[in-house]
C-alpha cells in the first residue's frame, strides 16, 4: 500500500540569468498544490524566446535544487512572452516535500544573441558558458580550400548539423573573431557545468528529435548539442553521437576532441586522426 505524501508550499523566488534579460522579465511567481502535483504560474514578459528551468529550495532559499526534471508545460527552450505554467510531477521526482522552508525559483535564460557569419550571411544563435561565448550551432560554412563533408554526402544533414571537417580546415574555418576552442578551453566549460561525468545531460538537445534516448537531457547549458557524427574514411554514428574539435594537437597525427553519445550522460575527451571528420563549435576570441 503507497502512503500518500505531502507537500506545502509558502515561498517563491525567481532569478534571472545569463543577460540580457531585465529584472522585470520574469514576475508574478505563484505556486500552488494540485494533487500530487506543483503548479507554478509566472508572467514572462521578455521579446525573444527564453530558455526556463524550475528549481526548488527545502532550507528557505539557502540551497537550491535542480533544474527539475519530472516538469511539464511552459519550462524548457524557447518559451515566448505571457502568462505561463509549469506542472511538476512532485512524487514522481521527490518522495517527499514537507515543511514550512520550501521555495521555488523559476530561472529564464536568453542566449546572449545573434551572430551573423559575414562570409556567407549565415546567422548563428550564441551562448555564454561560463566566462566564455560559444556558437550554440554547428558551423556550416563552406570555405574555399580544405576537406570537409556533409554527412554520407547528403545536404540537408549538413543543414542540420553543420559540416563535418579535417582538422587542418577546422583549425581555421571559424569567422574573424572566433576560434577552435583549445583542449584547455574545453575543460573550463566542463569545469564550468559540473565536470565531464554529467556535462553532457546539460549540453545536449532536450527532447528524442534528435537524440534517441534523451529523456535526462536538460541543456541547461544552452549549447544544444546534437549528434551529428563523424567521418572516418566513411561516415558513422549520425543521430547517435557528435564529436568536435580542439585546436590542440596530440602528437604529429592526431588532435584531441570531445565527444557525447546518446544514452550516457558524459562529455568524453578523446583524440582523433587530422584526415577524420568532426563537427565544430567556434568560441569568442
Amino acid at each position: 500500500m503507497h502512503k500518500m505524501s505531502r507537500f506545502y508550499f509558502f515561498i517563491i523566488s525567481n532569478l534571472l540569468f545569463l543577460a540580457p534579460i531585465s529584472a522585470q522579465t520574469i514576475s508574478n511567481v505563484v505556486a500552488k498544490q494540485v494533487g500530487n502535483t506543483a503548479v507554478i504560474t509566472y508572467d514572462l514578459q521578455c521579446e525573444d524566446g527564453v530558455d526556463i528551468s524550475l528549481f526548488f529550495s527545502d532550507d528557505g532559499g539557502n540551497t537550491f535544487k535542480g533544474p527539475l526534471k519530472k516538469v511539464t508545460g511552459d519550462v524548457g527552450s524557447n518559451i515566448t512572452k505571457g502568462n505561463r505554467s509549469i506542472t511538476w510531477n512532485t512524487l514522481q521526482e521527490q518522495e517527499s516535500l514537507v515543511g514550512d522552508q520550501i521555495v521555488f525559483r523559476v530561472k529564464g535564460a536568453t542566449t546572449d544573441g545573434i551572430f551573423t557569419d559575414n562570409r556567407d550571411g549565415k546567422k548563428y544563435k550564441t551562448v555564454k558558458i561560463g566566462k566564455q561565448i560559444f556558437l550554440a550551432e554547428n558551423l556550416s560554412y563552406r570555405p574555399t580550400s580544405g576537406s570537409y563533408w556533409a554527412y554520407g554526402d547528403n545536404m540537408s544533414n549538413a543543414q542540420k548539423y553543420g559540416y563535418l571537417y579535417d582538422w587542418e580546415t577546422a583549425k581555421n574555418v571559424c569567422p574573424s573573431g572566433w576560434h577552435l576552442p583549445t583542449d584547455e578551453e574545453w575543460n573550463a566549460m566542463i569545469t564550468f557545468l559540473g565536470g565531464d561525468k554529467t556535462a553532457g545531460i546539460k549540453l545536449k538537445e532536450k527532447g528524442s528529435t534528435y537524440w534517441p534516448q534523451n529523456s535526462d537531457a536538460t541543456n541547461e547549458s544552452g549549447f544544444t548539442a546534437l549528434p551529428g557524427g563523424y567521418r572516418f574514411r566513411a561516415f558513422y554514428s549520425i543521430d547517435h553521437a557528435g564529436y568536435w574539435w580542439s585546436s590542440s594537437e596530440r602528437n604529429p597525427t592526431s588532435a584531441w576532441c570531445r565527444y557525447l553519445v546518446y544514452n550516457f550522460p558524459n562529455f568524453y575527451r578523446d583524440y582523433s586522426t587530422k584526415s577524420n571528420g568532426c563537427s565544430v563549435r567556434c568560441v569568442k576570441d
